[in-house]
């Protein structure tokens, strides 16, 4: 299968709760690599590569969040793979 590449956006209670951590975590399971970070409005961004039954899968990761999260929302849409070139596992970003 080919790799497809998104970019996905969580909000709620989701900056100093590990969030970016348990991504990384999370991504490495599952073989999907890319970068992940807080945004200035709260929210933490992330662009993730892999196969599209894997990014699928990150994006109910991302809606269950690690202990002491509180996900009001996660949203999705393609995203350019050279976004994540480089790119060997998920990245935690400033």
């Amino acid at each position: 299968m080919a790799e497809v590449a998104m970019r996905m956006t969580a909000t709620g209670k989701v900056q100093g709760v590990g969030y970016r951590d348990y991504l990384q975590t999370e991504g490495a399971k599952r073989h999907v690599r890319g970068w992940v970070r807080n945004a200035a409005d709260g929210s933490v961004e992330a662009v993730l590569a892999g196969e599209a039954l894997d990014l699928e899968d990150m994006a109910k990761v991302m809606r269950d969040g690690p202990d002491g999260a509180d996900v009001a929302d996660v949203s999705s849409e393609p995203a350019d793979a050279e976004d994540v070139r480089g790119c060997k596992d998920i990245e935690v970003r400033d």
